[in-house]
């Protein structure tokens, strides 16, 4: 974190990483700090107020239809 690198980790990456969403739950063997905790359900979830079952299915479908060029 002192050198301000941001590092992007897939799916696959995550499995085998400690990850912590708060900067004060950092312990020793914590590998990577998430920017910013809401993200880690997407950017279409992040603006839906209350989660729910249906609102996770209403997110999935906004990814589809919505196109990204990139995300770097």
């Amino acid at each position: 974190m002192s050198c301000g690198l941001v590092e992007y980790v897939d799916a696959n990456e995550v499995n085998d990483s400690h990850l912590a969403l708060y900067e004060d739950r950092l312990e020793s063997s914590t590998t990577h700090l998430e920017i910013e905790p809401f993200t880690t359900l997407g950017a279409f979830a992040g603006l839906i107020p209350y989660h729910s079952p249906r609102n996770a299915y209403q997110c999935a479908m906004g990814k589809q239809s919505i196109g990204a060029i990139a995300f770097n």
